[in-house]
C-alpha cells in the first residue's frame, strides 16, 4: 500500500494539453480501452525496472541530480544528434554523440487518464485494479518522466526542437506547454521514481554498473562461477 494517496494530476484541467476521449486515444495507441489495456500500456511507456534496481549504485557512474539534464538546444550546441526512442529505459541515455528522447505519449497531457488510470483514486471495481502501492509506482513514473521534459524544455528554441523531432504533438504551442509543464518543475523526489532521481546517463557508464551488480549479486548468492 503507498504511503500516499494522491488524489489530483500535478496539473489542472485548464491546463491539459490533450482532451480526446479515452476510447479514441486507446485506438490510437492500440490498446483495449480497459484497465487492463492502460495498466500495460503504462507499464511498457513508464517501467523503467533495470534503472530502478540499479539505484543504489547509480552514483557510482552519474550525478544525483535529477536537474542534471540538459536542454534540447545544448545537445545540438555540442554537435550530438537527438534519437527517438520508445523505449522508456533508453530516455536521456547518450552513447558517444547521440542521446536518446522519448517522446511524451498524448495520453500523459490528459487529465481523464491521470484521474483514472494513474491516481490513485478508484472509481472501478478493486477486483479490476491493480494495488496501490503497483499504481503508485506508475505515478511516480509518470511524474518523473514529465519532470525530466521541464529540464529537456527551458526555452521557446528547445520547444521548436523538440516538436521537430516529434517528442511533441504539433498542436501545442509553447505559452500552453509552459503553463502545462510548470508544476513538474517543482516536483520533489518524493513524487518519482528511482530513476528519475537522476538526470541524464551515459551508456559506457551504465553497462559498467550493470557488470558489476551482477558481480555483486553473484558473491551474495555465494557463487564463484563469473
Amino acid at each position: 500500500m503507498a504511503e500516499d494517496t494522491v488524489q489530483h494530476a500535478p496539473f489542472s484541467v485548464a491546463h491539459q494539453l490533450n482532451r480526446d476521449a479515452m476510447a479514441v486515444l486507446a485506438v490510437r495507441h492500440n490498446i483495449a480501452n480497459t484497465n487492463e489495456g492502460w495498466d500495460d500500456c503504462l507499464a511498457s511507456d513508464l517501467e523503467t525496472k533495470v534503472l530502478d534496481e540499479l539505484y543504489p549504485y547509480l552514483w557510482l557512474v552519474a550525478r544525483k541530480e535529477a536537474a542534471h539534464i540538459d536542454p534540447l538546444h545544448e545537445h545540438l550546441v555540442h554537435k550530438r544528434t537527438i534519437v527517438l526512442a520508445e523505449e522508456p529505459k533508453l530516455h536521456l541515455v547518450r552513447y558517444y554523440e547521440t542521446v536518446y528522447v522519448k517522446p511524451v505519449p498524448d495520453y500523459l497531457l490528459n487529465c481523464s487518464i491521470w484521474q483514472q488510470h494513474i491516481l490513485n483514486v478508484d472509481p472501478q471495481p478493486v477486483q479490476d485494479r491493480p494495488p496501490d502501492q503497483t499504481r503508485y509506482d506508475k505515478y511516480r513514473a509518470a511524474v518523473g518522466f514529465l519532470r525530466s521534459y521541464s529540464f529537456l524544455i527551458r526555452h521557446e528554441s528547445d520547444f521548436i526542437i523538440a516538436q521537430k523531432a516529434n517528442l511533441l504533438p504539433k498542436y501545442i504551442s509553447f505559452q500552453r506547454f509552459q503553463a502545462f509543464i510548470q508544476p513538474f518543475r517543482s516536483m520533489s523526489d518524493d513524487h518519482v521514481s528511482h530513476r528519475y532521481q537522476y538526470g541524464q546517463f551515459r551508456l559506457t557508464r551504465l553497462n559498467w554498473a550493470v557488470r558489476i551488480t551482477s558481480i555483486i549479486w553473484l558473491i551474495k548468492q555465494g557463487s564463484t562461477s563469473w
